[in-house]
């Protein structure tokens, strides 16, 4: 299971739970600090006994261009723990599912 911890003076951390043990997911902003930044897991599967999952990630300094509104929302997914960005230079973008087949 996928989801998001409210930690205190950190906010919403990202999150997968793997046989009762709680793991976090990585992200490139301060959770403490970045007020409007966020990383929602969405979906989460196993890929060559890794886990995988993807979400959506909000970071409120990465902008594509100097509006608020362009290219802050981004599609992502973390294989074993590391942050990938499915297209970094796009305007929105959101990951609902995955779906790993062999």
């Amino acid at each position: 299971m996928a989801g998001v911890v409210n930690v205190i003076n950190a906010g919403d951390v990202p999150v997968y739970w793997k046989n009762k043990v709680q793991h976090e997911l990585p992200v490139e902003f301060d959770l403490s600090t970045c007020v409007y930044c966020k990383a929602d897991p969405t979906d989460i599967s196993l890929l060559d006994d890794k886990v995988l999952v993807v979400g959506d990630y909000y970071d409120a300094n990465d902008k594509v261009d100097s509006y608020f509104s362009h290219g802050e929302k981004k599609a992502v997914y973390w294989l074993d723990k590391k942050l990938h960005k499915i297209c970094e230079s796009c305007g929105s973008s959101y990951a609902v599912a995955v779906v790993v087949m062999d």
